[in-house]
């Protein structure tokens, strides 16, 4: 009776110690979408401007929107999905995104 007293006591603790930051688990890479095709405007050629976007429960959302909404306070700072997604922005942030990332990413 201890035993099992001694185990439900413990994995309560367990429970209660564990914290549920409310990021969603999704594949941070997600996939890039062109949203607005290159061109010409006013004698200038425009690449095309692509974005990273990110699966969250059938919603497809930005890379930087889901970094703004799941991604705050404490859950920034501890949550491995939030800590590669700051660093494939600043990836896509300063050289455009791209299918191939660097290593651990």
């Amino acid at each position: 009776m201890f035993k099992i007293i001694f185990a439900l006591s413990a994995t309560f603790f367990v429970v209660a110690c564990t914290q549920n930051d409310g990021v969603p688990k999704v594949d941070i890479r997600g996939k890039i979408v062109e949203v607005e095709p290159a061109g010409i405007k006013n004698g200038f050629h425009f690449p095309a401007v692509r974005i990273r976007m990110i699966d969250v429960n059938g919603k497809l959302m930005p890379l930087s929107e889901f970094l703004q909404t799941y991604c705050v306070g404490e859950a920034k700072e501890k949550n491995p999905i939030c800590d590669r997604g700051q660093r494939i922005e600043a990836v896509d942030m300063s050289s455009g995104p791209k299918k191939e990332l660097p290593a651990g990413l």
